[in-house]
């Protein structure tokens, strides 16, 4: 009896699990994310700020230009939607020095952080830009700090041709929102980042060439209608602003300590805590967040120990992560362990030049990506990418590493990799295998990182 008994109970849940396969069923149809919007016309800062409603994580919708999510029929099974496909470009940016420059491609909108390492480099990202970007318009810009290598690219090369006389990305696109840092902050000095304020005299000698030129090419596009906020006029302590990119696909930006305070109150944030550190600046670098359906994406700019330690402790909800762009280009001082074992990333991508001594590392171990950052990762993922190859002996030298690495999600929420160069991971690399000491973790079979909750990846070779 009790044979029989089963067989009739699993013969029952055959063909329950038959009738749910033929009915198109699959585990993305339960994924779903609503999110609240308040409308704003984004005219100016305050009107934005008070529009907000003082929830742990404020909504808005996007500006005018920004296409909303697709509205659902009353009667549609909400299992019956389908995610907005989203992909995130690393830019290789085939010049010797690390830098950021990484689109994003939600449905029809058009999102860059960080424009690329040198003023040359302006052109190599607008090639690759208008493979994509149709309309000439980029909806989002953010600029996570004022350094150099994340910066130029937005400034680009004096060019009498061009309107506005420069060939940089803030002069060659139609930009609808321009989000940027709260404080310029290095050089013993900390200055206010919002376009009404003025540089005084002292200001001015104090900031960089390239900050001041950033403002100027900045004000360019806010002249041609980009309207622009600084990240503390976005956000306050504990809140977080977040703008939906489609269907259960949504892009936040994330509170932390430095866009509203300086370096100097740095002990507010946690008393242990002394004023030092590789740049204030870095710290000052915005954190994104993506969500699609399920998963989580996360770009943290150059932030380090103390951004991190306030990115974790201000955003309770942030956890595991599908994807991680290595904190400062993969050096020893960011991709710290309170942040990696709170989003433990699935796969991690460094934007820089691996084994170039551009900032005088005195040991191979300590260029990007860092030995430390590896052992750290390896712990979680060995999905590690890098875009470019360099020499600790011979600066000048780069060649594509990985080339532009890929992240694509479909309607599905299913995730493919894309290189233009190798498509080998890190580890396996010839340039890893001469340069770093393989961690432990990576030394375990094939397989070791699988998960329940991870979904097939395949790697397939970049189109160009």
């Amino acid at each position: 009896m009790k044979k029989k008994g089963f067989a009739v109970f699993f013969s029952i849940i055959g063909a329950f699990c038959f009738a749910f396969l033929a009915n198109g069923c699959n585990l993305f149809d339960f994924v779903t994310k609503s999110s609240s919007s308040v409308s704003d016309s984004h005219e100016n800062s305050s009107s934005l700020a008070s529009s907000l409603p003082s929830s742990e994580s404020s909504s808005i919708s996007a500006s005018e230009s920004v296409s909303s999510s697709p509205s659902s029929n009353a009667s549609e099974s909400s299992q019956e939607k389908k995610l907005t496909p989203i992909s995130f470009h690393f830019i290789e940016q085939n010049v010797q020095n690390s830098g950021d420059a990484i689109y994003v491609k939600a449905g029809d909108m058009d999102i860059l952080i960080d424009s690329g390492a040198t003023k040359a480099v302006a052109q190599t990202v607008k090639s690759y830009l208008d493979r994509f970007v149709q309309d000439g318009k980029l909806e989002y810009v953010f600029s996570t700090h004022a350094h150099q290598d994340h910066i130029a690219g937005f400034v680009g090369n004096s060019d009498k041709s061009k309107e506005g006389g420069r060939d940089g990305l803030f002069y060659a696109y139609k930009i609808d929102n321009i989000i940027d840092f709260s404080y310029f902050m290095d050089s013993g000095i900390t200055i206010d980042n919002s376009h009404e304020h003025v540089l005084s005299e002292k200001e001015s000698q104090a900031s960089t060439v390239i900050y001041k030129d950033y403002l100027k090419a900045r004000s360019y596009a806010i002249s041609k209608g980009a309207k622009h906020f600084i990240a503390k006029e976005l956000t306050s302590r504990g809140k977080n602003w977040k703008v939906t990119l489609g269907e259960g696909v949504s892009m936040t930006l994330l509170y932390q300590f430095y866009y509203d305070h300086t370096y100097a109150e740095t002990k507010e944030l946690d008393p242990s805590f002394a004023l030092s550190g590789f740049s204030n600046q870095n710290d000052c670098s915005l954190a994104l967040l993506f969500e699609q359906g399920a998963k989580k994406m996360l770009f943290t700019g150059d932030a380090e120990k103390y951004a991190e330690f306030s990115i974790v402790h201000s955003n309770s909800e942030l956890g595991p992560v599908s994807l991680f762009k290595a904190g400062h280009h993969g050096s020893p001082t960011a991709s710290g362990s309170e942040l990696l074992n709170v989003i433990k990333p699935q796969a991690v991508v460094a934007c820089c030049v691996a084994g170039n001594a551009e900032y005088g590392q005195k040991e191979k171990a300590t260029t990007f990506p860092g030995q430390d950052v590896i052992d750290r990762v390896s712990t979680f993922t060995d999905r590690f990418y890098v875009t470019t190859e360099g020499s600790f002996e011979d600066k000048k030298y780069h060649a594509p590493l990985n080339g532009n690495v890929v992240f694509s999600y479909d309607e599905k929420g299913e995730e493919s990799v894309s290189c233009s160069a190798s498509k080998e991971k890190l580890k396996d690399t010839a340039w890893f295998l001469e340069n770093r000491t393989m961690p432990a973790a990576w030394k375990k079979e094939e397989g070791t990182f699988s998960s329940s909750f991870l979904l097939p990846m395949e790697v397939i070779e970049d189109e160009d």
